[in-house]
């Protein structure tokens, strides 16, 4: 079991990093950060789709 301990952290398909503007919008419930959640996350889905990670950034 500990041996999966360095897999990014997922939701499905979508690495959980990506989910951080969800967060914005849980803690601020309105439809413009609904927008902006939904955008952001679909930004981060697809630039980390493309093997860019937030996390790893050097």
């Amino acid at each position: 079991m500990w041996r999966d301990t360095m897999k990014p952290l997922r939701l499905f398909i979508i690495d959980a990093w990506a989910l951080v503007p969800a967060l914005i919008f849980l803690l601020y419930w309105s439809f413009t950060t609904l927008v902006i959640a939904l955008v952001g996350i679909v930004f981060f889905g697809v630039i980390g789709w493309f093997g860019v990670n937030i996390a790893d950034s050097d």
